[in-house]
């Protein structure tokens, strides 16, 4: 019931400025939100220190993701990981929008950047989506040495995603491991 209570009273809140939080979330979530709206929830997210802010910021992410607007939806996906570093989900979209439309390398950067943080997600270690992260590092390490071979960097990285993964990596993170699989 308290929670209730603190979730409404949050929202009511970030409606004062903005609108209505319920008319926000489905303007974002639809991708029809007003100019008006999402100028104030930019403001609101650009503000330092206020409470309201991770919330503004993701429903900006909604709304750019809703939109189609890539372009912007990565700036925001950037700007809310540096105001929201616990925020996992966030981290993930961003690593699997770096590998789709970026080169090896930011791969690796934002791959490694979100790791750096996995601590402090609300995550388990063996979540299915920090694996994928470390299996996504991995083969964007390998891309980005094509034709150098393999290194020591990649040797860790395939390492490390076996640690993630523990009994569930695939053959090919323990050969790049140079290890053999339990039971084996």
């Amino acid at each position: 019931m308290v929670a209730i209570a603190l979730a409404l009273f949050a929202s009511s809140a970030l409606a004062a400025p903005c609108g209505p939080t319920e008319s926000l979330e489905a303007a974002a979530h639809g991708g029809w939100m007003m100019p008006t709206s999402r100028s104030c929830l930019y403001k609101v997210a650009a503000r330092k220190h206020s409470r309201h802010q991770a919330h503004a910021s993701r429903l900006l992410l909604a709304d750019a993701q809703a939109r189609s607007d890539m372009w912007t939806w990565k700036s925001l996906a950037e700007s809310h990981v540096q105001l929201v570093p616990e925020d996992g989900d966030v981290w993930m979209q961003l690593v699997v929008h770096t590998q789709r439309h970026e080169h090896p390398q930011d791969v690796v950067r934002v791959t490694n950047a979100a790791l750096d943080l996995a601590d402090a997600w609300a995550m388990p270690h063996d979540d299915a989506r920090v694996v994928t992260m470390h299996r996504l590092r991995t083969y964007a390490a390998i891309r980005a040495r094509a034709g150098r071979g393999l290194d020591d960097e990649v040797v860790s990285y395939a390492k490390e995603w076996l640690a993630a993964a523990q009994d569930q990596a695939p053959a090919v993170a323990w050969e790049l491991a140079g290890e053999s699989p339990p039971g084996t």
